[in-house]
């Protein structure tokens, strides 16, 4: 085809108006060579025929087209609009190709590919358009088929050789074996290659094949289909040979089966169920208790615990309830029921309440030619219940690994997540597995909520998952804002620590460095919302969340964390920042509530708990023991008073302390010493609001704490400093900590978690001896003045225990007549 001459190309590349024609600015930007002059002409009379007046239109057509260049010069004609629009669309195809990038790194993986870099930049293939990207993922994912299929008839035929012994069972682990190798799962295959000869596992869904269903007994009612096991009568050809039990406890279940069906009693259904515990391997008692509900009955099931799957929030014992035709367990009783109807009910008329099991399935689980094994069993009946169930009754709240303070391995998330699946009664497509756990960045709460919205809508429709489908969740709002609900909600995470997470994925795109209490600060005030106190610092409530899995620890920087994982955190982001901004808000109301009711419910109890422990050091100093009165006689009714009205006001915080600590001189041990109150900056003040007789009483607690444990240590010392707090950034000081540190012999782990990671009220109560009633009170009467407390192991300096009071600066400075002291 003719080049059209140098000079045309260069004056329509420079054409200000070349905009208004979308189909002539990719032949101009060059990306596939120089344009033929034919190809010119009929872009410019396109343009022509199909006119465009709106530069947004124009960039909008081309960024359709995927042509992210000619976009990029057509922007400029548009404006900011224009720019900005180009800009969104190619942050949302980076997160797509991010997304697919880590999809083939997972294959490339598992097809043990030496190098799992990414063969190209991403960034480069970007800029043309999104075919450039297309073309450059298709052909890495080539190259990574190639070499799933030579990894995938390598491990076929070492199967094939593993298993040549025939047999039923050779025959089954073989066939395993190839479905691993088809769907892409090459590394489930070889455990399942490398079993040592006569050995099963089930460790994988496809390792455990699915009990046989009998066509013939699902025509028949259930009295119909036992009758068929009765010696001597009449069945089809093949029948005996097929499905009648080969095992003794096959056997006596189908016999405890039809004893329940045939004469319903108390005693049929205790050995119905002793029945079948011994045919699912429970080494069960022979006693078992039922109870009489109605015209039915209620006992146990021991054996369908499976040890495999630790978070199937089933009840353990499993409740199992049998009674004549027309017979229903109470609404919403937990548990299954054995329908031992004339004809098994659809699940369209079940209600709400134990999960039906039908009892021809339990003649088919009988059946010969399994396994044979207990495990087969359980795993079997544990798949006719779940199917029934929905899918958070299955998954459970969270992982075992998580609640035990744990990342748990990638390969028990997989082989969880598999099985998820295949107990709930969804197929799911090669790749699916990869490419959820790399949306969830394996995250267990953001997988849990990922597969409640897919297995329902996969039982909506064709009961088989696809990745289609995962990307479809992943574009979903309603699935996204239920996602981010349900991981900011769970229990580990706390509603303060929630709060706070929100605020940083709503400052988020400033959080690309390192995160610490200052970040938070900025990130409340960002949302134009008040950074409320309560009972956690910044620096707990970060802790928490990187137990939690959204942070980790900074190399090199104490205190300093840095997002867990991108991916993670734009999921939990994508909800938009309108609904973070509302969410900010609403969470600041409510904890601010919260604090109020709790400070008002407060009140009477600490003049209740002052009083208390006066009259505690009363008897101690009658039985002659030297303790610091926390409060002269003269002035205790008046203290008690002042505190349940709750009266505040602003606080000379220094002047207060050194008050606190003066208070102590007159009664102190002879071998304790307490310095005096160390300031930094004396000349700047430090205000804060408060009631004084409820501070004092706390302040008092907390020094007669530490001055007991330097009393047991043999003598020693107890310090309090005031040091201002001040965030990089910030020039004003936005709190005031107070240090009380002795030379005792400081806190164990076990005591630290019981005064950091609980309230006032459960350490006022707590009977395990590890408790203080000075710690509760102190905590108390710092949270009613807004402050929180935190407690560290070891002062660095004396070695003992150490405590931080954390308070607000009143941010306004008193008048003369305003002063408190």
């Amino acid at each position: 085809m003719t080049p059209p001459p140098p000079e045309i190309l260069a004056a329509l590349r420079a054409w200000p108006d070349r905009w208004r024609f979308p189909g002539l600015l990719p032949l101009l930007s060059g990306d596939a060579g120089e344009p033929a002059a034919g190809e010119l002409v009929e872009a410019v009379l396109e343009g022509y025929t199909d006119p465009v007046a709106d530069p947004e239109e124009s960039v909008r057509r081309l960024l359709c087209q995927g042509d992210h260049r000619a976009a990029r010069e057509a922007a400029p004609a548009g404006g900011p609009g224009a720019l900005r629009l180009v800009e969104e669309h190619v942050e949302a195809e980076r997160v797509r190709l991010d997304r697919r990038i880590g999809r083939l790194l997972r294959r490339s993986r598992k097809a043990r590919i030496a190098s799992e870099r990414v063969p190209f930049a991403p960034e480069e293939v970007l800029a043309p358009g999104r075919g450039a990207a297309d073309a450059a993922l298709r052909d890495w994912e080539a190259r990574i088929a190639e070499q799933e299929e030579l990894l995938r008839e390598r491990l076929r035929a070492r199967a094939e050789e593993r298993f040549a012994g025939g047999g039923p069972q050779n025959e089954e682990l073989l066939e395993a074996a190839r479905s691993c190798l088809e769907g892409g799962e090459f590394d489930a295959a070889e455990r399942l290659i490398g079993l040592p000869p006569g050995t099963h596992s089930y460790e994988w869904p496809d390792y455990v094949r699915p009990w046989r269903w009998n066509g013939l007994l699902q025509s028949r009612p259930v009295p119909e289909a036992l009758a068929m096991y009765r010696e001597g009568a009449l069945v089809p050809t093949g029948f005996v040979g097929q499905w009648w039990p080969e095992t003794d406890t096959g056997r006596e279940l189908v016999e405890a089966l039809r004893g329940a069906q045939e004469a319903p009693s108390g005693e049929a259904v205790r050995a119905l169920a002793l029945a079948w515990d011994a045919h699912l391997g429970a080494d069960a008692p022979s006693g078992r208790a039922v109870q009489e509900v109605g015209e039915g009955w209620r006992t146990e099931l021991l054996g369908a615990a499976e040890e495999r799957f630790p978070w199937l929030p089933l009840p353990r014992p499993l409740p199992l309830w049998v009674g004549p035709p027309g017979w229903r367990p109470p609404r919403g009783a937990p548990g299954i029921r054995l329908v031992l109807e004339e004809a098994p009910p659809g699940a369209e008329e079940e209600s709400p309440g134990p999960v039906p099991v039908d009892a021809r399935r339990l003649l088919c689980s009988a059946a010969p030619g399994g396994p044979g094994t207990a495990v087969f069993q359980r795993v079997n009946l544990l798949r006719e219940i779940c199917r029934r169930l929905s899918p958070a009754q299955v998954t459970g709240a969270d992982s075992p690994y998580v609640a035990a303070g744990e990342r748990p391995p990638t390969l028990a998330v997989r082989n969880e997540l598999a099985w998820w699946f295949d107990l709930l009664g969804v197929g799911v497509d090669p790749g699916v597995l990869d490419t959820l756990l790399d949306e969830a960045d394996e995250h267990p709460v953001a997988l849990r909520a990922a597969v409640d919205f897919l297995v329902r809508e996969a039982r909506a429709g064709t009961g088989r998952l696809r990745i289609e489908d995962v990307e479809r969740w992943r574009e979903d709002p309603g699935a996204l804002l239920a996602c981010h609900e349900r991981v900011l909600g769970a229990e580990r995470l706390t509603g303060e620590a929630a709060l706070v997470l929100r605020a940083l994925l709503l400052f988020g795109e400033a959080l690309d460095g390192l995160i610490g209490p200052a970040e938070v600060s900025a990130a409340f005030e960002y949302a134009d919302a008040a950074e409320p106190f309560a009972q956690s610092t910044p620096e707990q409530l970060l802790a928490r969340m990187e137990r939690f899995g959204v942070l980790r620890r900074a190399d090199g920087s104490p205190g300093a964390y840095r997002w867990a994982s991108p991916r993670l955190t734009g999921l939990l982001a994508s909800v938009g920042e309108e609904h973070l901004r509302r969410a900010v808000a609403e969470g600041v109301r409510r904890t601010l509530e919260r604090r109020e009711r709790t400070v008002a419910a407060l009140r009477p109890r600490l003049a209740d708990m002052y009083e208390e422990i006066w009259r505690h050091n009363e008897k101690s100093r009658q039985a002659g023991q030297d303790r610091p009165p926390i409060g002269k006689d003269e002035y205790r009714e008046a203290r008690i008073g002042r505190i349940g009205r709750g009266e505040r006001s602003r606080l000379d915080l220094p002047l207060f302390l050194g008050r606190c600590r003066n208070g102590l001189g007159f009664s102190l041990p002879a071998e304790v010493r307490v310095d005096r109150l160390e300031v930094e900056e004396p000349e700047a003040g430090a205000w804060v609001w408060a009631n004084e007789d409820m501070l004092r009483v706390a302040v008092d607690a907390l020094l007669d704490n530490a001055v007991q444990a330097v009393r047991a240590a043999g003598g020693g010392r107890v310090r309090m400093a005031l040091r201002r707090i001040r965030y990089p950034g910030h020039d004003a000081p936005s709190g005031v900590d107070v240090h009380i540190e002795d030379s005792g012999g400081g806190l164990d782990e076990e005591r630290i978690r019981l005064f950091n990671d609980h309230g006032w009220e459960e350490i006022w109560n707590d009977d395990s001896g590890l408790s203080g009633r000075g710690v509760a009170i102190g905590k108390a009467g710092v949270l009613f003045n807004d402050g929180n407390v935190q407690y560290f192991p070891r002062s660095e300096e004396l070695g003992g225990a150490r405590v931080r009071l954390r308070f607000p600066l009143a941010r306004e400075l008193p008048g003369e007549d305003q002063r408190a002291v």
